[in-house]
């Protein structure tokens, strides 16, 4: 036996009218979700563009030049560091080959009281340049923001290609310190200006700054690397923030790796590493300590407390702090707990901001 299905005719307005609905209903979605990516994305932008204020990775493709393994802590601003040329190094902080220049006319950077410098190739009897440093020497952009003063000089004549040369960097009453480096040969600078040229070609003038010392970085020639980004158009804002966050990283305030060891049970162990700041200065205190607690405590030139803190075991600290005073503060460190030995690493450095 069949049944019959009995087929009841359809209205067709109401289906139009839901049909609208629906599809009002979808617009305005897709309304408010453009909205939403809109708002996101101007306030995302925003947040990019202050962390490209600081971020190396954001700005250069190369690694950032790596602090030599001197294992020396800066405290005092007479101290030289030098900062290019240096050797190429690596992961460890170990030359690996001798400093290469591109430029005839290379630059030489460093930090620390100097009174003169002198230009020599290696094997003369002679200076080919003295020069006496004054305050036209030193680097503007970061001059009055911290008390680590950074200085530039370039040779005043093209050098000979694939030479030896060193710098002689005369600080007040002490021996000199040198800065050895190798020029290209002609070779080797035919080159790099072709694969300069591919590199830069069609760029604008501040982006074929920033990839040109971005090369020069992958090749860990640092002499060549600053020379392009300090001698160039004045530099934004976030770059000279960037820069200066970059030497900072190559000279710190204090740079200190040991053991507080416990002769006494009763009484934890202490260490002290003093260092110069302006009034005003930014400085990033980093405090590592694998093995037991280590706590830190930040004293300014009156020995006032200014912060104390602790790093834990496989949980290093970071934190950032604007100085009040000028002079020597220092940072004390003590372990947390009796009886330890502890091995810790210690780094402060400046911090720039933009204005």
């Amino acid at each position: 036996m069949k049944h019959l299905e009995k087929q009841i005719p359809m209205n067709p307005v109401p289906l139009i009218y839901f049909g609208l609905q629906s599809f009002r209903l979808q617009f305005l979605q897709l309304l408010l979700t453009a909205f939403v990516l809109v708002v996101f994305g101007a306030f995302s932008s925003i947040f990019t563009r202050s962390a490209l204020a600081f971020s190396w990775e954001d700005v250069f493709r190369s690694e950032p030049p790596v602090p030599s393994n001197d294992g020396g802590s800066r405290g005092d601003r007479d101290t030289f560091c030098p900062i290019a040329p240096i050797p190429p190094l690596d992961a460890s902080g170990n030359a690996i080959s001798s400093a290469i220049v591109y430029s005839d006319r290379p630059l030489l950077l460093w930090q620390g009281a100097t009174e003169r410098i002198e230009l020599w190739q290696r094997g003369g009897d002679r200076p080919l340049w003295t020069h006496s440093i004054s305050e036209a020497d030193r680097v503007k952009e970061t001059a009055a923001l911290t008390d680590q003063i950074t200085y530039q000089v370039t040779a005043p004549t093209p050098l000979q290609p694939d030479q030896r040369y060193e710098w002689r960097i005369y600080p007040p009453g002490l021996d000199y310190s040198i800065a050895r480096f190798r020029t290209v040969s002609l070779e080797e600078r035919d080159r790099i200006r072709q694969e300069l040229d591919g590199i830069i070609a069609g760029q604008t003038a501040p982006a074929a700054t920033i990839r040109r010392a971005d090369y020069f970085a992958g090749q860990q020639m640092w002499s060549d690397f600053w020379q392009t980004l300090l001698t160039g158009q004045p530099p934004s804002q976030e770059l000279v923030a960037l820069n200066g966050n970059t030497i900072a990283a190559l000279c710190p305030l204090v740079s200190a790796s040991s053991i507080l060891s416990i002769p006494n049970p009763t009484r934890p162990p202490e260490a002290t590493h003093p260092f110069n700041a302006e009034a005003n200065q930014t400085i990033e205190l980093s405090l590592d300590s694998p093995e037991a607690p280590t706590q830190f405590t930040l004293l300014d030139p009156q020995g006032t407390t200014i912060a104390t803190g602790t790093a834990q075991p496989n949980r290093p600290i970071s934190q950032q702090f604007t100085l009040p005073l000028q002079g020597q503060y220092k940072v004390r460190l003590q372990a947390a707990e009796t009886p330890s030995q502890n091995q810790y690493t210690l780094t402060v450095t400046s911090r720039f901001n933009v204005q």
